[in-house]
């Protein structure tokens, strides 16, 4: 799908595959269905807002989102994203926009998505909910959560559950994207840094890194 900011230290272009092909369906006067996307897992109405996160009020469309139908955990996971897209979107602006409403503060937010993801964990690891495979996409939620340290160390405890979620990745996908990305947050964290540029630290590397 190649959406914007899922891939961290990009060298290549963004080919914007989803973009692209929702508007074709619009042109063609398609109906565009607003059910969840089977490969991703996530609904089709939040991966056209994720597609458009370099463009004005992304922020105000995330938190304005209007959900869909749904299992809990599948709730819990898009409201992870969501929330962890305005977060993003906050850090790469460097402010998040005035607008008509009024949006969450960032450690509201990361209160929200700390509780979201705690939830995922203890969620996923029912037998009567491994079939969702939900797991799978913890990694991006996580990595963007993970990576407010100045709050973070304001709430030791939300850190706590953290590590928790962080345990439960690392031993679930041995792939050199989930570990390369653990590892370029503990490293960070470990070396007492007041913040990690995900970009920056991917690219050091000499790597891109999907987080999707």
């Amino acid at each position: 799908m190649d959406l914007p900011n899922f891939v961290f230290g990009r060298i290549s272009p963004r080919l914007d595959f989803w973009k692209r092909f929702r508007q074709a369906q619009f042109k063609a006067k398609n109906t565009l269905d607003d059910g969840i996307e089977i490969v991703s897992g996530l609904p089709r109405s939040l991966l056209d807002i994720l597609a458009c996160f370099d463009e004005p009020a992304v922020e105000e469309r995330l938190w304005l989102w209007h959900g869909t139908t749904g299992h809990v955990l599948q709730i819990r996971l898009w409201d992870a994203w969501r929330f962890s897209g305005i977060l993003l979107a906050r850090r790469t602006q460097g402010s998040y926009h005035t607008t008509s409403i009024s949006l969450p503060t960032s450690e509201e937010l990361l209160g929200l998505l700390v509780a979201s993801l705690d939830s995922l964990r203890l969620g996923v690891q029912q037998p009567e909910t491994q079939h969702l495979l939900i797991c799978h996409a913890l990694l991006y939620p996580y990595m963007i959560t993970a990576s407010e340290f100045t709050l973070l160390r304001s709430h030791p405890e939300w850190k706590a559950q953290l590590n928790r979620l962080r345990d439960f990745l690392s031993e679930l996908d041995p792939t050199d994207n989930c570990q390369i990305g653990l590892q370029i947050i503990d490293e960070a964290w470990q070396n007492g840094d007041e913040a990690v540029d995900l970009d920056v630290g991917v690219r050091l590397r000499g790597l891109e890194l999907a987080l999707f």
